[in-house]
C-alpha cells in the first residue's frame, strides 16, 4: 500500500509542534500561527485514500468483470434485467438447432397461423434466424428496445419466437427476453413485468413504474382485457376497490371459455399473472370490509369458474357445494372431473366418499330408498352374503358395496401417485382393517413419520402397535373429509 503525500499545511503543523526537527541555520521566514488548528498525530500522517501501486500486477479480466458485475444491481427499479446473459452461447445455439423445428411446428399450429398473428406468417428459416439473433444479442449486450428492433420492428413476433428459447435451467436468458421485449413495446412481457412490480411491492403501496403506467394506458384507452385485469389488481393493491369495480364488471362480460388457445395474446392468465377468479374474490372481500356488497355468491362463482370455464380447483369447490346441498350425483360428477384434471386433494376426497359409501353412510348410484348406517353398523355392510349381493346387483341394479370399497383404494393410490402423502396413511389403515398386513405395511413405510399427518396420540399408537398382528386399526370416520380441502391439509385433530 502506498500513502499519499501529506499537505504543506500538515507538514508545517508537524514542524511547528516539533521544533527540535528544525535546522539551526534557518533560511525561511519564521512560521506564524495558522488559522487551521491541526491535531498532533502519534503515528504520523494518515492518508485519506489509497491507490494501486504503479508496479502492482494488473488484475485478471475475470476478476475485473466480477468486480464490475458486483457494483451493478441485477434489476432496475422497474424490474428490468440489467446485464447480459453469461454462459456459452455456442452451446445454446446447438441446442436451438436440435429443437427449433419442434417449436416452430407448435408455434405455427397454435399461435401464428390460426391466431391473430396470421398476417405475420414466418418460414422455418426466418423463425430460426430470429431465434439465433436473439441468442447472440442476449449474450452480448444488456436488454434494450434497440436490441430487439435491430432484429425486427415487429416486436410481437419477436416475443412469440423468443418462447422457443425459454428453458428452466437458464433463468437469466428468460428474464433478459422478458425485459428486452417489454422495453421494445411487446404487450405480454410488459404485463408480466407490471405484475412483477405489484408482487415485489406487496404488501406495500405499489409505486408507479413505466410498465404500470403502460397497463393503465391500455386499460383506460384500449380496454385491453388483460391490461384491465392487471389494472384491477393494481387498484386493489392501492386500496381503490370502488374504482376497480367497473373494470372488473366489464372484464367479466368480455371473457369467454375456450377449449383451445386462440393466439398467444388471448389467454387472460399466463406466466405470473394469476387467474381472474382469485382477483374477483379479492376485490369482493376488500369491498365487504368497507361495507359494500358486490358480485355473485361464492357458490355461483365456483359454478361459473368450475363448470363453465372448467377450472379444476373450482370444480372441486363447486362439487363441495353440491355435497352440502345433498346432490351426491353432481358431487361425484364434478369431483371426478377435478380429480381427472390432476387435483390430488380431489382424488383423496373422492376416495373418502367411496370409502364411506362402501360402509353405508352415503347412497349408492341409483339407490332411491336409502337409510344411512350408524358408524357401529357400517363395518357390517361389507360382510353381506353372496345371495344378498347378487340380489342387490341384479334386481335392484345397484353395484355391491365391495365395488365402492375398491374404488376408494384405487383413488387413494392415484392420489398418492399425484403427491398426496396423506393417501399412504389411509391406504395403510384401510388394508390393515381388511387384514392384508403385508400390503398395509408397504404403504405405512411410505409415511416418513405419522406425526406429520396424525395428532400425537394416534401417531404414537401407530408406532407402538403397528408391528403387533393382533392390534386392531381402522380409518377414523371423522377424518374423512369428502369436501374439497387444501392439498397441504393434515389429519383432523381428534376430539
Amino acid at each position: 500500500m502506498s500513502l499519499t503525500r501529506t499537505s504543506s499545511v500538515l507538514r508545517q503543523c508537524r514542524l511547528q509542534l516539533h521544533p527540535e526537527a528544525l535546522s539551526l541555520t534557518r533560511t525561511s521566514p519564521p512560521l506564524s500561527h495558522s488559522t487551521r488548528h491541526c491535531r498532533p498525530s502519534r503515528y504520523g500522517a494518515k492518508s485519506f485514500h489509497t491507490t494501486t501501486p504503479c508496479n502492482a500486477a494488473p488484475r485478471s479480466p475475470i476478476a475485473r468483470k466480477a468486480q464490475s458485475t458486483r457494483r451493478q444491481a441485477v434489476f432496475t427499479i422497474d424490474g428490468v434485467f440489467a446485464h447480459t446473459v453469461q454462459g456459452d452461447v455456442e452451446k445454446m445455439l446447438q441446442r436451438l438447432e436440435k429443437t427449433v423445428e419442434e417449436h416452430y411446428d407448435r408455434w405455427k399450429e397454435t399461435h401464428s397461423y390460426e391466431g391473430s398473428y396470421g398476417r405475420a406468417k414466418l418460414s422455418l428459416d426466418k423463425y430460426k434466424q430470429i431465434a439465433q439473433s436473439l441468442l447472440r444479442t442476449a449474450y452480448s449486450q444488456p436488454p434494450s428496445a434497440r436490441a430487439i428492433r435491430a432484429i425486427s420492428t415487429n416486436v410481437e413476433v419477436i416475443w412469440n419466437v423468443s418462447r422457443c428459447l425459454l428453458s428452466p435451467d437458464n433463468r437469466a436468458l428468460e428474464v433478459w427476453l422478458h425485459s428486452a421485449c417489454a422495453l421494445a413495446g411487446a404487450r405480454s412481457p410488459a404485463l408480466m413485468l407490471a405484475q412483477r412490480n405489484l408482487d415485489e411491492a406487496h404488501p406495500n403501496y405499489p409505486l408507479r413504474t413505466q410498465f404500470l403506467d403502460k397497463v393503465e394506458q391500455w386499460a383506460l384507452q384500449e380496454r385491453d382485457p388483460r391490461a384491465m385485469h392487471v389494472y384491477v389488481r393494481t387498484l386493489i393493491a392501492r386500496g381503490e376497490h370502488e374504482s376497480a369495480v367497473p373494470f372488473m364488471d366489464e372484464l367479466m362480460s368480455t371473457i369467454y371459455p375456450s377449449t383451445r388457445v386462440e393466439g398467444l395474446e388471448t389467454p387472460l392468465s399466463f406466466y405470473n399473472i394469476p387467474q381472474v377468479w382469485p382477483t374477483y374474490i379479492q376485490l369482493q372481500e376488500g369491498l365487504k370490509k368497507k361495507g359494500v356488497s358486490w358480485g355473485v355468491s361464492r357458490d355461483e362463482l365456483a359454478r361459473l369458474a368450475g363448470v363453465d370455464y372448467q377450472e379444476p380447483n373450482y370444480l372441486s369447490s363447486y362439487a363441495s357445494a353440491m355435497f352440502e346441498a345433498g346432490d351426491y350425483e353432481k358431487y361425484e360428477q364434478y369431483m371426478h372431473q377435478a380429480a381427472m384434471a390432476g387435483v390430488p386433494s380431489a382424488c383423496v376426497s373422492l376416495a373418502h366418499f367411496y370409502y364411506l359409501t362402501a360402509r353405508g353412510l352415503f347412497p349408492r348410484r341409483g339407490e332411491k330408498t336409502f337409510v344411512p348406517r350408524s358408524e357401529e353398523d357400517s363395518s357390517e355392510v361389507l360382510k353381506k352374503g353372496r345371495l344378498e349381493t347378487l340380489y342387490s346387483s341384479i334386481v335392484r341394479g345397484l353395484a355391491p358395496h365391495e365395488y365402492y370399497n375398491n374404488l376408494a383404494l384405487e383413488w387413494w393410490e392415484l392420489g398418492l401417485n399425484m403427491g398426496s402423502d396423506l393417501s399412504a396413511m389411509f391406504l395403510a389403515l384401510a388394508y390393515r382393517e381388511a387384514g392384508q398386513l403385508e400390503v398395509a405395511d408397504s404403504f405405512y413405510k411410505l409415511v416418513d413419520t405419522p406425526r406429520l399427518w396424525a395428532p400425537k396420540f394416534s401417531a404414537d399408537d401407530f408406532a407402538m402397535n403397528w408391528d403387533n398382528p393382533f392390534a386392531s386399526f381402522s380409518v377414523p370416520r371423522r377424518v374423512l373429509n369428502v369436501k374439497w380441502y387444501d392439498s397441504d391439509a393434515k389429519w383432523t385433530t381428534e376430539k
